[in-house]
C-alpha cells in the first residue's frame, strides 16, 4: 500500500488504532490510584491528580500508555512464534495457544481473587503469571525446533523457514509480459493477478492489526485483575504494593525479552542463508 493510500485512510494509522487501549490504560491507572491513595501519592509525587494538575495529568497519560504497552507484551511473543499455531492449514488448539492461555489466565485470576485472600491469593496469582510466562517461553523454544525442508541444503528451524517462505511470497514482483503486438489483454491480466495478491496481504494485515487493539484491551483487563488481586490483598504501605507490582511486571515481561534473543538468532541464521538455502529448489 502506497503512502497516498495510507494518508487517505487515516483510521488505519497505528496511533489511531491503539488510541483506545491507551485510554483504557489511563482509566485503569486512575482507578488504582482512586482505590489506594498511598500508591497514588508515590506515583504522582504528591501532585494533585484529582484536580487535573498539568504535571499530574501528564504523568497519568504516561503511566496509562506504559500500562497499555506492558500489557501487550504477550502479543509480541504470540505473533513472533505464530509459525507453531498451524499445521498445514489447520489451527492446532493447545494450552500454549495465545488465545486459550490468555482466556484461562483471566478466568483463573478472577477465581483466585474471589476464593482466596491475603498471602494465599498473592502466591496463587504469581504462580499463574509464572505459568503464563512459561507457556510463552515454551512457544519460543518450539519455534526453534529443527525441521528438514525439501530444497534446503541443511536442517533449519520452523520460525526461520516460515519467515523466509512468507518473505518470498510477499516479495513477488509484477511480471510484465510483452509481445511483438503489445497485447494489452496480457498486460492487464498480469497487473490484475498481482493486485489480488496485494489485496489479500492488506486484508489479513488489517484483520490482525485491528484485532491487536481488542487483544490488547483484553490483556489490559487481565493484567489489571492480576494487579488488583495482588497489590490490594495486603494492608501494607504504598512502597510494598509498588514492589509487588514491579515483580509482577518483571514476570509478565520476561518472555518478551526473549523475543530479542529470537530476533538475534534469526539475524545470525540469515547471515549464513546462502549456505543453507537452495533458492532454486
Amino acid at each position: 500500500m502506497d503512502s497516498n493510500s495510507l494518508s487517505s485512510r487515516w483510521w488505519e494509522n497505528y496511533l489511531v488504532r491503539y488510541f483506545m487501549p491507551s485510554i483504557a490504560g489511563i482509566a485503569i491507572v486512575s482507578w488504582f490510584c482512586a482505590i489506594d491513595p498511598k500508591l497514588k501519592e508515590i506515583l504522582f509525587f504528591g501532585l494533585k491528580e484529582s484536580a487535573l494538575d498539568t504535571g499530574a495529568l501528564v504523568l497519568l497519560v504516561l503511566y496509562g500508555n506504559l500500562f497499555c504497552y506492558v500489557s501487550s507484551y504477550p502479543i509480541l511473543v504470540f505473533h513472533s512464534t505464530r509459525s507453531i499455531d498451524f499445521k498445514g492449514y489447520q489451527w492446532r488448539p493447545c494450552i500454549t495457544d495465545g488465545y486459550i492461555a490468555t482466556a484461562l489466565l483471566l478466568i483463573l485470576c478472577v477465581g483466585s481473587g474471589i476464593f482466596f485472600h491475603g498471602v494465599t491469593r498473592i502466591a496463587t496469582i504469581c504462580l499463574l503469571v509464572v505459568i503464563y510466562s512459561g507457556l510463552q517461553v515454551v512457544r519460543i523454544y518450539r519455534s526453534l525446533k529443527p525441521v528438514s525442508i525439501p530444497g534446503w541444503k541443511t536442517r533449519t528451524y520452523l520460525q526461520y523457514f516460515f519467515l523466509v517462505s512468507l518473505s518470498k511470497r510477499r516479495g513477488r514482483l509484477p511480471i510484465k509480459t510483452t509481445t511483438t503486438n503489445e497485447d494489452e489483454d496480457v498486460s492487464e491480466t498480469t497487473e490484475e493477478q498481482n493486485k489480488w495478491r496485494q489485496e489479500i496481504v492488506d486484508s489479513y494485515k488489517h484483520m490482525r492489526e485491528h484485532g491487536n487493539s481488542a487483544f490488547i484491551f483484553a490483556l489490559e483487563i487481565t493484567l489489571a485483575t492480576i494487579c488488583y488481586a495482588t497489590i490490594f490483598s495486603l494492608d501494607e504501605n504504598g512502597f510494598t504494593e509498588l514492589a509487588i507490582l514491579a515483580a509482577i511486571f518483571v514476570l509478565w515481561s520476561f518472555p518478551a525479552v526473549l523475543v530479542h534473543f529470537l530476533g538475534q538468532h534469526i539475524e545470525r541464521r540469515y547471515a549464513k542463508s546462502d549456505d543453507m538455502i537452495s533458492w532454486n529448489g
